[in-house]
């Protein structure tokens, strides 16, 4: 049997990548069939799986894919290591597509747990957010608030802010503003993460201001105090090293 790994278990053969490039279809296509069904809790082995991720994923084409794609890599090189080691018989009455496919059945819980804690992070204080960037009347006591949302608008990548401003203004949901902007729902997804990362930092420096007493005052603070314990950890690991 050929190998499938070279002696670093971490780059393919040219026999693994052909197989890989064998196995993606099959193996992509059924997860993608799971997720568009609502099916996935039916065929997964293993971890806990997000209702709220597999409802979105229905109506997600692109967060489907981006679920059954991560699967697929995940399982991947740990599956060849075990087909290097001689643990799929050939003989068996498995196809090694379906052996693999298995495989993606133990991975595809903790990929989408791992989106239900980017949605939820999302999610949190996004409201807050669009609440501040709304407040655009101008006189004696919002001269503050109108500022603000024009300074939390400017602050947005192009294709964000135009979503953003679907958003505020027509009331329709980040993804079908996204549609309508042209942009992938995940694509905008990761850019709102970048830039409410962005606003933190911004508000930490003071930058860009923010009332102390508002929910999002409170979640720059704590995002800022939470990357700066981690930093400070990799600073100390780093020195004992």
């Amino acid at each position: 049997m050929p190998k499938y790994l070279e002696p670093n278990e971490k780059t393919l053969t040219l026999a693994g990548q052909k197989l890989s490039a064998e196995l993606y279809d099959p193996a992509v296509g059924a997860m993608l069939g799971w997720l568009a069904a609502g099916d996935v809790a039916r065929h997964s082995r293993y971890g806990e799986l997000s209702q709220v991720v597999l409802n979105t994923a229905q109506g997600d084409r692109f967060l489907r894919e981006d679920i059954a794609i991560e699967t697929f890599v995940r399982a991947l090189v740990p599956f060849l290591r075990r087909l290097d080691r001689g643990d799929f018989d050939a003989n068996g009455a498995a196809s090694v597509t379906t052996f693999f496919i298995g495989a993606c059945r133990n991975r595809i819980g903790e990929v989408v747990w791992s989106h239900h804690t980017r949605i939820m992070e999302l999610r949190a204080d996004t409201e807050e957010l669009l609440d501040r960037a709304r407040n655009t009347a101008i006189g004696p006591d919002t001269v503050d608030g109108f500022e603000l949302a024009r300074d939390l608008l400017l602050e947005a990548p192009r294709n964000l802010r135009s979503v953003l401003l679907l958003v505020i203004y027509e009331g329709t949901t980040l993804a079908e503003a996204a549609k309508r902007v042209g942009v992938k729902p995940t694509t905008i997804r990761s850019q709102l993460m970048r830039y409410k990362n962005r606003i933190a930092w911004l508000h930490f420096r003071r930058v860009l201001e923010i009332p102390e007493a508002t929910g999002l005052g409170q979640w720059a603070r704590n995002t800022v105090e939470e990357r700066k314990i981690v930093a400070e950890a990799r600073r100390t690991k780093q020195s004992a090293a």
